[in-house]
């Protein structure tokens, strides 16, 4: 798949959310560092998770597949230069870099040109303190040797909370206790939150301080079979079309979820959508949207798709704290508006705040992901309710965390079929 061409369509039906990416890397981890047989269940094969299975395994862990589950067996550390290719995931180059220092591997980091872009020196600095030797090279690797050592870590917690993520799954590894000290707010804060949880789940526990975290060290994580929740960053494009135009079932939620992007449904809810909820399933119903303020400091993969709906609305919708798009996959706050502003719609940055004015002179025609899944998926949720065609070049980018969106899009009415099989 490299162009998709998708036309006005109505999606309608009920689907299954897929399982979490953000609970999947995490309970691989967790399950894997056990050292014991461990079943994770259900797993969406997707890149990103795929990067951090094949990190496990060469880091020493014996992962099989099994259908939508993944079977581990046990651990034995790799005594060898470990390579490692985080592919484009940001997730598993913060979780790892961490939790191989912290068990005294040298390892190599292979990382995707975009990976490359994103965040990572500020980190290496707080780890070179403690320990850990680390060389970019000049092929985009990152190399690192050395043992992590326990004590403070300062840590920034605007840049990404992946940093903080990764230091406490792997500090309990280490003999002496650590802690983490926040030296700015923490932003995406529920991602934090997903982590503790699971590491909970596995018998690994992190004290909430005032300003940050304690880790008591000498900590063993516990092997046990863990099922995977749905994920509500995945949903809410789905969740979105049915408030836009149509009306949508989608199941295997959890409303009670540590998952930040679980926002959607009161955000959708304020912009005048018909939503309700019912036995883990939301119903998403198309209805007359007006234009709201949104603060998405919390919730910045919902941005995108948020910007969609604010385009399909009357009057003007403020999205504000979106600073940290400029850090994704691309800098996706310039990527969502110069798509959207091709395709007729008012829509502008300013300083830290996207400006959509809605329910303009929309049009089709072409339009780009930027390598980026949640641009390409927004965009097919744009198209819906577009008066012409639209063709998104780079959908395959969907395969980042949804392989199978198209295929789910399709099934409930809309209308996406390759155009250009690419090379």
């Amino acid at each position: 798949m490299s162009t998709l061409k998708i036309q006005k369509s109505t999606l309608r039906g009920t689907l299954a959310a897929p399982p979490s990416k953000s609970f999947s890397h995490r309970a691989i981890i967790c399950a894997a560092l056990s050292g014991s047989k461990c079943s994770i269940s259900p797993v969406i094969f997707s890149d990103d998770i795929l990067a951090t299975i094949h990190a496990m395994k060469e880091i020493g862990s014996s992962i099989k597949a099994c259908g939508n589950a993944l079977k581990i067996k046990d651990f034995k550390i790799n005594k060898h230069t470990a390579v490692i290719d985080c592919r484009d995931s940001g997730s598993t180059l913060r979780f790892l870099i961490p939790i191989a220092a912290a068990l005294g591997l040298n390892a190599v980091f292979k990382r995707s040109r975009s990976l490359a872009k994103r965040p990572i020196m500020a980190f290496l600095k707080i780890l070179s303190k403690a320990g850990i030797n680390f060389e970019m090279c000049s092929d985009l690797s990152l190399k690192i040797s050395g043992s992590l050592h326990s004590g403070k870590f300062l840590v920034p917690g605007n840049i990404t909370s992946q940093f903080i993520s990764g230091l406490l799954m792997a500090l309990p590894l280490l003999q002496g206790d650590s802690e983490i000290e926040l030296t700015s707010n923490l932003e995406s804060r529920s991602y934090v939150s997903i982590t503790i949880e699971v590491m909970k789940s596995f018998g690994v526990f992190v004290e909430k301080k005032a300003n940050g975290f304690f880790i008591k060290g000498g900590q063993k994580y516990k092997p046990r079979n863990y099922t995977i929740e749905g994920d509500w960053s995945q949903a809410a494009f789905f969740i979105a079309a049915g408030a836009i135009k149509g009306c949508i079932k989608v199941e295997n939620l959890n409303k009670n979820s540590s998952q930040g992007d679980k926002q959607i449904l009161e955000i959708l809810s304020n912009f005048g959508a018909k939503i309700s909820w019912k036995n883990g399933t939301v119903l998403s119903k198309s209805s007359r949207l007006k234009g709201i303020n949104i603060d998405a400091s919390e919730i910045p993969d919902l941005v995108p798709i948020l910007a969609v709906v604010a385009a399909n609305s009357e009057g003007i919708t403020l999205i504000m704290g979106v600073k940290r798009l400029k850090f994704k996959e691309c800098n996706r706050l310039e990527a969502i508006c110069k798509q959207l502003l091709d395709l007729g719609v008012d829509i502008k940055i300013h300083k830290e705040t996207l400006k959509i004015r809605g329910k303009g002179k929309h049009k089709g025609g072409s339009a780009w992901s930027h390598k980026d899944h949640r641009i390409a998926m927004a965009l097919s949720i744009m198209a819906i309710n577009l008066p012409e065609d639209l063709r998104i070049i780079d959908a395959q980018s969907v395969s980042k965390s949804y392989p199978h969106f198209f295929k789910d899009y399709n099934l409930l009415g809309g209308k996406a079929s390759v155009v250009d099989l690419g090379k």
